[in-house]
């Protein structure tokens, strides 16, 4: 596969990186050589080393290169629906803000068109599910923004939990947010009589009150 028009493909190492996403997307990381990363682009193997170091160099290089952000405020975010009692609910706007922003991201990560778009997102989903030992802790950091979000919103909800506490109920943030963008196939196969589960603006609202009030019911003050 040629990269000719790629915009990247106008210095040797963004060329490198454009194929080495495609070749890990396509083949996994364990089938990919360096030889056949090069010869997408018609450039020497020896150029993988100089530029990256070795193929686990090229890999990480990778994932930094075109793993999803959730550092930004993203404008393509529709503002929080004005539902009775939300504003004043305390954690409630932030928490809806937070999954919304992450629901869009996703969904724009994952349903790009173009071939590294969705290279990108193949990559993401690989590493989200099995990540490896050399990229956890780009993992770890592209994360900890969101997840410092997360504990931020449960905490305006209920300031008295513990840390152990706020922990888990993360993971189950965590987990609804991203089962529900990872799943998008499935949800289509199962339940494809359900109207707007592929809308982050829909789902923000559905799954931010599902927490919230799950929150409320069961972290009462003692």
């Amino acid at each position: 596969m040629s990269l000719p028009h790629h915009p990247l493909a106008t210095d040797t190492r963004g060329a490198l990186l454009h194929a080495a996403l495609l070749c890990f997307a396509r083949n996994g990381y364990e089938a990919t050589s360096i030889r056949e990363v090069a010869a997408e682009v018609a450039k020497n193997p020896s150029l993988i080393a100089y530029y990256f170091g070795s193929k686990e160099g090229l890999y990480r290089a990778v994932i930094q290169e075109y793993g999803p952000s959730f550092t930004d405020r993203d404008d393509r975010v529709p503002p929080p629906a004005d539902l009775e009692g939300a504003a004043q609910a305390p954690g409630r706007r932030h928490l809806r803000e937070t999954i919304a922003r992450l629901l869009t991201q996703l969904d724009v990560h994952s349903r790009a068109m173009d071939s590294a778009r969705e290279a990108a997102a193949v990559l993401w989903l690989n590493e989200v599910m099995a990540p490896k030992t050399g990229t956890r802790d780009l993992l770890v950091a592209r994360l900890a923004p969101l997840i410092q979000e997360f504990r931020m919103c449960i905490l305006e909800i209920c300031p008295w939990l513990s840390g152990t506490e706020v922990a888990l109920w993360g993971t189950i943030i965590q987990g609804s947010c991203f089962g529900h963008a990872l799943m998008a196939q499935m949800n289509d196969l199962v339940w494809s009589e359900a109207v707007g589960w592929s809308d982050p603006a829909l789902m923000s609202e559905k799954l931010s009150s599902f927490i919230y009030f799950g929150l409320q019911n069961a972290c009462l003050v003692p």
